[in-house]
């Protein structure tokens, strides 16, 4: 049995194939029937050609089949398989309980409310393929930079942010913490003897692999217990997370993350436009407008500028901004981070020298300048903060002092003890793969690039 997409590919004209698939579409003629058919492995159909009296009834849309014939070029040069037994495998009830109409399109929203479904519509199988196709691709290149990968664990001891948005996880069996219990600790923390967690970031423990593979990676599941629904968060999300040592200054990181995206946007754009086509065509985008962004990405520095800078910036166009007035000193809105973009001509943006305040505890302080953080903030097109990286803080003392200033010495004493020990600086980001996929396709909704997306109040499936 061969795929739609190995036929396509191969033009195997004269040789019998048996494909299996869903039917899209049925042409009648006179003494002809034209079926149109998809597997999923590719967003083209096959046309099937066959008699009219040798065709099963009823054949309808999303009917499942199994059909073996010859392959053909039919008047105008498409393949088509010419068939000589077909076989009816599973029938739908389109007019019962199948809650979409065939060949319409029906609002994001509603498709939310039918996740198990969503692979039947042709828009999330191209989604689909493409996210697959992405995340080989991020997995080649950390791998063409001699970076190793490691499989950071999903249950955790610590909160990498210090911000305590985490899932708190226990064992759900009575009888088996019953077994476990001991008497010296509380009940509900007896199955590890301590809090446990789903990982909000690997972060940390990729710094203590550095320490002895130099450069790593991870593509792992992170979990954010945020109480929010925008169109730019997801409680369950997948990040890509590396770390380098010997890394003193943060131009290096700025040039890693850069050198990425780049890498992995240009090969998705060479090997994959097809899929990027049909996506941006059914988000209603203009194509070549945004392949048009895509090459400035690709092909154009991206700009880099200080927190005070951007800061300054901003100020100077507040009468563009709808809340200017209400915004952080410390921080970046979401309005500011994409005004920063649009104003750049959609090319990226790189913040960096932000201030100290409210940012995590691992970042290094500016040489010269304490209140100042070695940090870095990507802004892109359609989503603004892309990435997030930092050298890391790599003297004990100051470590120590930043730890029991956040009150996280206890629990973290490991992560500083890694200064101790032949230590070495390092630096690295983080990048939701969700909100690359979501720039990279022009997408409205993080929920529509992730199969299965999980947010507050709803965990179907």
């Amino acid at each position: 049995m061969s795929s739609i997409h190995h036929i396509m590919l191969t033009k195997p004209l004269g040789t019998h194939q048996t494909v299996k698939g869903w039917v899209k579409a049925v042409r009648r003629q006179k003494k002809n029937v034209f079926i149109d058919v998809s597997d999923g492995s590719c967003n083209t159909y096959l046309q099937i050609l066959m008699e009219r009296e040798s065709c099963p009834w009823p054949l309808q849309w999303g009917t499942s089949l199994e059909v073996t014939g010859e392959i053909k070029a039919n008047s105008i040069g498409q393949l088509e398989l010419l068939a000589h037994k077909i076989n009816v495998i599973g029938n739908i009830d389109i007019k019962n309980e199948y809650p979409f109409t065939p060949k319409q399109k029906e609002s994001y929203e509603t498709y939310r409310q039918h996740l198990h479904l969503r692979p039947k519509i042709e828009f999330f199988t191209s989604m689909f393929r493409f996210r697959s196709a992405a995340t080989h691709r991020i997995h080649q290149y950390f791998a063409d930079h001699n970076f190793v990968a490691i499989h950071t664990p999903i249950i955790t001891s610590n909160d990498c942010e210090g911000a305590g948005e985490t899932f708190a996880v226990q064992a759900n069996s009575k009888e088996l913490l019953k077994e476990i219990k001991k008497d010296s600790v509380q009940k509900e923390l007896n199955f590890f003897d301590s809090p446990a967690f789903l990982t909000v970031s690997g972060q940390l423990h990729l710094e203590s692999a550095a320490r002895g593979c130099s450069r790593v990676y991870t593509f792992n599941p992170c979990f954010r217990a945020e109480n929010s629904n925008s169109r730019l968060h997801l409680s369950e999300f997948y990040m890509i997370e590396a770390e380098e040592s010997f890394v003193s200054d943060i131009k290096c990181v700025l040039e890693r993350i850069e050198g990425c995206l780049k890498d992995v946007i240009s090969f998705l754009v060479s090997n994959n436009l097809s899929e990027i086509e049909y996506i941006l065509k059914h988000n209603e985008t203009d194509d070549k407008q945004h392949l048009e962004l895509l090459s400035n990405v690709i092909n154009k520095p991206f700009t880099v500028m200080t927190f005070s800078e951007a800061k300054s910036f901003l100020s100077k166009n507040k009468d563009k901004l709808v809340k200017s007035e209400n915004y952080s000193p410390h921080c970046l809105s979401k309005e500011e981070e994409l005004f920063l973009v649009s104003s750049n001509n959609n090319i990226p943006v790189f913040v960096v020298e932000w201030p100290k305040f409210g940012k995590p505890f691992y970042m290094k302080e500016c040489l010269g300048n304490p209140d100042l953080v070695n940090g870095v903030d990507l802004l892109v097109p359609n989503v603004g903060e892309l990435c997030g990286g930092s050298l890391r803080e790599d003297n004990y003392d100051r470590l120590k002092k930043k730890l029991t200033e956040a009150d996280l010495l206890e629990k973290l004493q490991w992560y500083a003890d890694l200064r101790k020990f032949g230590d070495i600086p390092t630096g690295g980001f983080g990048m939701g793969f969700e909100r690359f996929l979501q720039f990279l396709l022009n997408v409205g909704n993080i929920k529509d690039t992730i199969p299965f997306p999980r947010w507050t109040h709803r965990l179907q499936l």
